[in-house]
């Protein structure tokens, strides 16, 4: 329902300037917002922002069950692996994540590998 909203929107938008074909775009973590944009604009490469990555993973972090792992840390390690510049720093940067003795934790390696990985050509900067 609400990707139906999201294209309507789009489309609106669209008609006025039908010529008009975005590269980019950017939006919080939701994919129905992703699947609006690229069902309208053919081509379109999404981004998640990064303030909203961040809310997500903050809000992530205050379910009680997620307290066990130490925040911060775990903040740095996945900001290291969002800013990482060159594929090489990325592919280090998830080895040192995942090699992290909390990674295992299963809900912090259940949220971000069912979440956060398949997407991650959508928030990390490499």
């Amino acid at each position: 329902m609400k990707q139906d909203n999201s294209c309507e929107a789009l489309h609106i938008i669209k008609s006025w300037n039908p010529n008009g074909n975005p590269c980019y775009g950017m939006v919080d973590f939701a994919a129905e917002e992703i699947g609006a944009l690229e069902t309208i604009f053919p081509g379109i490469l999404v981004f998640i922002c990064s303030f909203h990555r961040e809310q997500a993973w903050n809000r992530w972090y205050s379910k009680y069950q997620n307290v066990t792992v130490p925040k911060a840390e775990a903040l740095a390690r996945l900001r290291e692996v969002a800013n990482a510049g060159t594929e090489g720093e990325l592919q280090d940067a998830l080895t040192k994540l995942k090699s992290w003795e909390y990674y295992n934790f299963t809900p912090l390696k259940d949220y971000f590998e069912k979440a956060w990985f398949p997407e991650i050509k959508r928030w990390a900067l490499a």
